[in-house]
């Protein structure tokens, strides 16, 4: 055999044990998986998306994911969380899905005397008479039992009318206590003030009180600030479109969530479920969700709904909230921060209120079993009766007077460089 035969006979094996490698490795491996990944850009054509993948809407049941349960550390140790699971809708907003703000300026009557002492309040009570055919002198009218005030609303789209809500109520002249008082009929428009979207009237709810007398008075919370439960009618229903002119759902970021790696998981999931549908784009605050054109416009509501239901990992920064119309104080804490809540002294009590700073032993202020103390003159408060540290359930709580700004005593505790923090209604 020459030596070009025995050449051409090697090359016809390899080829051979070639082939039948290849058919091998292509059976282990399955069927080659169909791309379904489509992008526009990050703006948005003229003409609604064409010639990307059909993406079915999955209405069959879905097996929900396994959650995780939190875990704490020891006594010593500071409270650590696992990666929770959370819907999506509680990270997100659906662009054009924001609630609709309404509002009126109404008269509140029933005041025990302290009510405006402004002509103003007194044309508008004559002028609530008149609608009655009464006739009333304006030297006659001399009890302080009316207020003039603002009546607002946040009303969520899609509610229909009919739907009872309820309103904030604040006053806008003198007057000195909503306590007791009834709202008049009040009719809540938009911002153009054209269209009437619902109707105000009932009885008001005051989250404080006032007692006054000869020798001192006590007051508690606002007492010019109300709520009025479930009082106010939706006449109008609200109308918003959530699907843009070019078929996307744009899912915004809430303040708090809008990093890259939330927007990049909560892609990643919804991707899961409809692939390649949604893209995260540039600025890491915005998901957005391609709707297919085959779908009808009556199943983009459920279509929506099945992204929203979607559960995503996520981890709670740490925060302190407070509200100091109510006295609520919500609190929370992540694996490396402390928990911290700050109230005005004026909403309670608390272990040396009104006493001289001192240095106060606070455990659990950072992770591990170190202890922390706060001087007084880490809070540049040495020797003034400004504000007093405790423990409440295991919580700390900082309760200060006028003249403590809220940022010096998160900066004192060194809790500044943490994302997250949030005081309302401080001194």
């Amino acid at each position: 055999m020459s030596r070009r035969t025995r050449a051409q006979a090697l090359i016809g094996v390899g080829l051979v044990l070639g082939g039948v490698l290849g058919f091998i490795i292509a059976f282990l491996s399955g069927p080659p998986e169909e791309a379904h990944s489509w992008s526009w850009g990050e703006v948005e054509s003229k003409s609604p998306p064409t010639g990307g993948p059909n993406v079915p809407v999955n209405r069959s049941a879905r097996v929900a994911p396994e959650r995780r349960s939190l875990s704490f550390a020891t006594d010593t140790d500071c409270p650590t969380m696992d990666l929770l699971r959370v819907p999506v809708k509680s990270l997100v907003t659906v662009r054009g899905q924001s609630d609709k703000h309404i509002m009126g300026v109404g008269l509140v009557t029933g005041l025990a005397g302290t009510g405006d002492t402004s002509d103003t309040a007194k044309q508008l009570a004559r002028n609530l008479l008149l609608t009655r055919d009464i006739h009333i002198d304006s030297q006659d009218q001399n009890a302080k039992n009316v207020a003039i005030v603002r009546v607002e609303a946040d009303v969520s789209e899609g509610l229909k009318p009919g739907y009872r809500f309820s309103a904030r109520i604040s006053a806008i002249g003198d007057a000195k206590s909503l306590e007791g008082g009834l709202l008049t009929f009040t009719e809540l428009t938009g911002v153009s003030r054209r269209v009437v979207y619902g109707t105000a009237e009932g009885r008001l709810t005051v989250g404080g009180f006032s007692a006054r007398g000869d020798a001192a008075n006590a007051i508690r919370n606002h007492v010019t600030v109300a709520t009025l439960p479930g009082g106010c009618k939706l006449e109008r229903e609200i109308e918003t479109s959530t699907v843009s002119d070019c078929g996307f759902i744009y899912l915004d970021a809430c303040m708090g969530q809008n990093t890259s790696g939330d927007t990049t998981r909560i892609t990643d999931v919804i991707n899961g479920l409809y692939p390649g549908a949604a893209t995260s784009l540039l600025d890491s605050k915005t998901v957005r969700v391609a709707v297919t054109t085959d779908l009808p416009k009556n199943s983009h509501r459920a279509f929506l709904a099945s992204l929203l239901e979607l559960e995503v990992e996520y981890e709670i920064a740490a925060h302190g909230l407070v509200d100091e119309s109510s006295g609520f104080i919500l609190s929370g804490g992540g694996r490396k921060v402390p928990v911290l809540a700050y109230i005005p002294s004026s909403l309670g009590t608390a272990p040396g209120e009104g006493e001289v700073m001192r240095s106060y032993n606070v455990s659990g202020m950072c992770c591990g079993s170190c202890t922390r103390k706060l001087h007084d003159k880490a809070l540049g408060l040495e020797g003034v009766k400004a504000c007093a540290v405790g423990l409440v359930e295991e919580r700390v709580v900082l309760i200060a007077k006028g003249g403590v700004a809220s940022e010096q005593i998160l900066t004192a505790l060194n809790f500044d460089k943490y994302r997250a923090v949030e005081v309302q209604g401080g001194s």
